[in-house]
């Protein structure tokens, strides 16, 4: 009720761009404290498997040393190629996860 006697109103603030962010955030850091880590991701291929019998999905693991995991998994029941593609990526996903990847390269479409 105090204010009552005042013209106020209401400005939302606007949204913060990502550049203005990064410059605020250069000009007030002291860059001795800031680490860069430069790390190369895993890389992860995952696609369906079909056969005439089954469907399942295959996931293939490049890890930083070059050692390959490859991991197949057949479904008991048909499924839709959307759904066995989006499976392999959440096993691929977990096994890394495990592993404790924290940096992955995700490509649909196997090679290898």
């Amino acid at each position: 009720m105090h204010l009552s006697q005042f013209e106020l109103t209401y400005v939302p603030q606007k949204s913060v761009k990502g550049q203005a962010l990064v410059d605020f955030l250069a000009d007030h850091l002291p860059m001795e404290n800031v680490m860069v880590q430069e790390e190369k991701p895993w890389t992860m291929f995952f696609d369906r498997s079909s056969r005439r019998e089954s469907t399942g999905t295959r996931t293939v693991i490049y890890s930083l040393s070059g050692v390959v995991t490859k991991m197949t998994i057949a479904f008991s029941t048909q499924c839709t190629n959307n759904k066995a593609e989006l499976e392999a990526l959440v096993i691929g996903l977990r096994n890394l996860k495990d592993m404790g990847v924290t940096r992955v390269k995700v490509l649909g479409d196997c090679n290898g």
